[in-house]
């Protein structure tokens, strides 16, 4: 039993480092796939990363002392067991249990051969649950993944783990393949009974409403780390452009400044080229918000095309990066390389560290605020909100509405009229008809249509009018009505795409 302990035991350890180095990919692939960090996700996803981690160490540890473990010589064929039920005749001779006797069963779970074919089963009973719980994977899915995982535990034990070692430390047992695929099979079977009680994957995200959710710090603070990133780069950029200015007049430019405020007027100009001309034209999505798919809004424009103006991203990355960011490192500056007194330098550093603990308080408290708004964001009336589409589905919806406005629009108190008409390809466009109505429903409920369209192109098709008179009409019942209107705005557009010479009478 420590022998399956042991490895365990060792996941559990590593796992804490392997998922938080994973934690930041993580969470851009949330953003980018569903625009939010869902909980429940978030465990069933690294709840199988542990187990994915333990049924790996179950399978490569304990480790050989030494890397030239070859204990025999042999083909690799030698290290494989390929008859199939080996493990059956294994059981048979280990056991002391009488198979008459079915109180004597109990101690099959002391004997070796039993618990490694038991172990290989359950070892990827887990697999099949996530693959149909989480994954959504039928039965010939999970049967083929199953084998296949199983296929790559024995690949790794046949290569001595990829060549790390000489030769091979475990068997290739194509047992080994049937059991665990057995298990796969098995996991697949119980999820549903295991699952009960968790919502079914693909509903989870069913009453997220992302227009009104509240953008976090975490994500904001991956956007500001990749921004910061950008930055420096576009900075060094600029810098090696003003250095080109600078040779080209002479050191004219480096005689009024010294390196440092070199260095500081082009991560000015960076600032203002990034944050507030590119973000402008971007639509108020820096490279950091658009992989963590967010962007900023002003609020008295949220709605509107534009949503955010040059103007409110001066005024709030002015504050942020001129006022904040460009305060503290003139002081740093300052007290650093300025020959002032001692006190004075001191005084400096007590304001400096000032500011920074006021900043510090001021993010804290704001992590529990409903709106989670940083002082800059108010004063500039902006905040950062979850990006409804990524691009493809903006250009997507922006075709969509495009097509629309081109669609001719039924007001509810406009009469139907009723014709048969069927839907052909369009080989030429024909001018939308023109339409009169005559009469009243008070009167006479009688309604004329007059379709009016290139006339002359057939003879017998010269005017295209239509007149029906329609009497005693019923009570018309509101969802009947809704649906003539769907069908006559069906008909409407089907009758752009047919020939003149096509429609009906």
């Amino acid at each position: 039993m420590n022998a399956y302990l042991f490895p365990i035991k060792q996941a559990i350890i590593t796992f804490p480092f392997i998922a938080l180095a994973l934690t930041t990919p993580f969470l851009i692939v949330q953003y980018r796939k569903y625009g939010y960090v869902n909980k429940l996700r978030s465990v069933v996803l690294y709840s199988l990363l542990l187990y994915l981690l333990s049924a790996y160490y179950l399978v490569i540890l304990p480790l050989p002392a030494d890397f030239s473990n070859c204990l025999r010589e042999g083909s690799l064929w030698s290290y494989m067991q390929t008859k199939p039920f080996t493990f059956i005749n294994d059981i048979r001779k280990e056991t002391v249990i009488n198979w008459s006797s079915p109180a004597s069963y109990i101690y099959l779970l002391k004997e070796r051969a039993f618990l490694q074919a038991l172990f290989n089963v359950v070892l990827t009973v887990p697999l099949g649950v996530y693959l149909r719980y989480y994954f959504r994977r039928g039965w010939m899915s999970t049967l083929m993944l199953s084998l296949v995982v199983s296929l790559f535990f024995e690949t790794t034990q046949l290569t001595g783990l990829y060549g790390f070692y000489e030769c091979p430390y475990r068997l290739f047992d194509v047992d080994d393949l049937l059991l665990n695929t057995l298990g796969g099979m098995i996991g697949f079977v119980a999820a549903p009974i295991l699952t009960y009680f968790l919502p079914r994957a693909d509903k989870l995200d069913e009453h997220i409403d992302l227009e009104k959710m509240t953008v976090g710090f975490i994500r904001r603070g991956i956007s500001f780390v990749i921004d910061s990133t950008v930055l420096g780069m576009l900075a060094s950029i600029v810098g090696l452009v003003l250095y080109g200015a600078d040779a080209m007049t002479w050191g004219y430019i480096d005689r009024n400044m010294d390196a440092t405020s070199f260095r500081l007027v082009a991560l000015a100009i960076s600032v203002f080229v990034y944050f507030v001309v590119i973000t402008s034209i971007t639509g108020g999505r820096t490279i950091g918000k658009w992989i963590t798919r967010i962007h900023v809004i002003e609020d008295n424009r949220r709605g509107n095309k534009p949503e955010i103006t040059a103007f409110a991203l001066f005024k709030r990355y002015g504050m942020l990066y001129y006022g904040v960011f460009g305060l503290n490192s003139v002081l740093a500056i300052i007290y650093t390389y300025g020959e002032l007194p001692y006190s004075a330098s001191l005084g400096l550093v007590i304001v400096h560290l000032v500011l920074i603990g006021v900043m510090a308080i001021h993010v804290v408290l704001n992590l529990f605020s409903r709106d989670k708004r940083l002082f800059y964001e108010r004063i500039s009336g902006t905040r950062n909100v979850v990006t409804l589409h990524t691009d493809k589905e903006d250009e997507g919806h922006s075709g969509e509405s495009n097509g629309g406005s081109e669609t001719e629009q039924i007001s509810a108190d406009e009469p139907i009229v009723h014709s048969a008409s069927t839907l052909e390809p369009a080989h030429v466009q024909v001018p939308k008809p023109e339409r009169t109505l005559i009469g009243s429903r008070s009167d006479s409920h009688a309604i004329q249509m007059t379709d009016q369209g290139n006339v002359g192109l057939h003879e017998r098709d010269t005017a295209f009018t239509q007149s029906e008179q329609i009497t005693n009409v019923p009570v018309v019942d509101p969802v009947e009505l809704e649906l003539e209107r769907l069908r006559a705005k069906l008909k409407r557009e089907q009758s752009h795409a047919k020939l003149p010479a096509e429609q009906d009478e």
